[in-house]
């Protein structure tokens, strides 16, 4: 469950637990690793997906925008494991490589720039 459905409250009084949904009618399962930024979360499945949702002012979500999402988006197959802090995302593949999205001005993509990412990009 998460807190909250996309809604807002000056009181935070309509912060209600609500299970993620994939479509109008499928919810997120088979989950087996949650991670959350500043404002992103991401969602590991036992079969290696990575959906993400959330704030995306740095192209965190690895969605190739910078639009933010109410709703989820899968971002990445034949996944291991998944990090997430501040506005950065990363994620290891099966073959254990690494691969990084968003906030980049100090390096912490590993990529050798300092330049935002809104793509997975292999660090």
């Amino acid at each position: 469950m998460v807190v909250g459905a996309g809604t807002v409250s000056a009181h935070g009084t309509d912060a209600k637990p609500v299970q993620v949904k994939v479509s109008e009618t499928e919810y997120l399962t088979n989950v087996i690793k949650i991670s959350a930024g500043a404002n992103h979360v991401l969602a590991l499945t036992k079969d290696g997906e990575v959906y993400t949702w959330g704030k995306n002012n740095a192209g965190q979500l690895g969605t190739g925008n910078r639009t933010n999402s109410l709703t989820i988006a899968k971002i990445a197959n034949k996944i291991t494991d998944i990090s997430c802090a501040g506005n950065e995302t990363i994620v290891k593949d099966i073959e254990g490589n690494i691969y990084g999205t968003g906030q980049n001005t100090n390096g912490e993509l590993g990529n050798g720039e300092n330049e935002n990412s809104q793509h997975l990009y292999r660090g």
